[in-house]
């Protein structure tokens, strides 16, 4: 069985729409950690500090690989 490229090109690419959702899903996880919240409850000022990309996620920064340790 072959992928039917016809198919696909019609519709939404599926990557984008789990990409938007795993973003919505941070940004209500994020907001519930720190203001017992969710996203869309937040005034819009903090909101646009969260979508800006100026909160980040700790447990995700891969900034702390131990290159010695691997």
């Amino acid at each position: 069985m072959g992928i039917n490229f016809e198919d696909t090109a019609s519709s939404p690419h599926w990557t984008a729409d789990w990409l938007h959702r795993e973003a919505q899903a941070w940004l209500d996880m994020t907001a519930q950690q720190g203001y017992q919240q969710t996203f869309s409850a937040l005034d819009p000022e903090l909101q646009a500090v969260f979508s800006s990309g100026a909160v980040r996620n700790k447990g995700r920064d891969n900034s702390s690989f131990d290159r010695q340790k691997n």
